[in-house]
């Protein structure tokens, strides 16, 4: 990875500057089109989500999107601008939840086509626990994953 991306993690979804929400849209826009709710509303503060993002001085290289309860942590998106990935971005990001996380279970969907997703996951500890049919829309399945973090 290049020594210069650093990592934030907002725990709050007022708390995430302007800039960076703009950033983090434009990458989910880039990658989902407009398919899903968008990263924008998500950071509402009425839906208070977290976002942990990586960054390259001011630009906004890889995002994770995920919501908190008492006992588990919903991962809802991570991107990684194209130009950065295989550079560990992704993972680095992972690993930043998973220390805000604590002892919560990290979980997540993953549509059984993204096999570098797959590969990511994997190899970070998740572990596949069902599969939901048409999670993506019609005939677009996801596989469950989970990562608790007292078994590793």
């Amino acid at each position: 990875m290049r020594t210069n991306i650093s990592f934030v993690v907002y725990d709050r979804s007022g708390s995430v500057p302007a800039e960076v929400v703009e950033q983090a849209h434009a990458l989910d826009l880039a990658a989902f089109g407009e398919q899903f709710q968008s990263v924008r509303t998500h950071l509402a503060p009425s839906y208070g989500r977290r976002l942990a993002v990586a960054k390259d001085d001011a630009v906004v290289v890889g995002i994770l999107l995920y919501a908190s309860t008492s006992l588990t942590a919903q991962v809802e998106k991570l991107i990684v601008r194209e130009e950065n990935r295989r550079q560990g971005v992704g993972r680095a990001l992972l690993e930043k939840v998973k220390a805000s996380a604590g002892s919560r279970v990290l979980k997540l969907h993953v549509e059984t086509t993204h096999d570098a997703a797959f590969r990511l996951y994997d190899t970070a500890g998740f572990r596949r626990v069902g599969t939901v049919p048409d999670y993506y829309g019609t005939g677009r399945h996801a596989i469950s994953m989970e990562l608790d973090p007292t078994n590793d």
